[in-house]
């Protein structure tokens, strides 16, 4: 409505119910759409971190006690930063 039907028709309550009604469904509506964006997107995003760190980590300390060589550090670090690249 206009607001000089608004006016005319004295509708204030009806059209602020209504215009809350809309907020309360856009705001459940983004809600909704953030929460699976966290699910599907972001919970993918720390799993793929946390499996680069730990492979570092595991190498680094592999590095320190011998069993890896420096050659295979960065293989293996870059071979996981290529598979971070490529997932994205």
């Amino acid at each position: 409505m206009s607001k000089f039907e608004i006016q005319q028709q004295d509708k204030y309550d009806y059209e602020i119910d209504k215009r809350k009604d809309l907020r309360f469904e856009w705001y459940r509506y983004k809600y909704n759409e953030k929460f699976q964006q966290a699910l599907g997107y972001d919970t993918v995003i720390l799993s793929i971190e946390m499996l680069l760190l730990v492979v570092t980590a595991v190498v680094s300390f592999g590095v320190i006690n011998g069993l890896y060589s420096i050659g295979d550090f960065v293989i293996l670090t870059g071979l996981a930063l290529l598979f971070h690249r490529e997932l994205f």
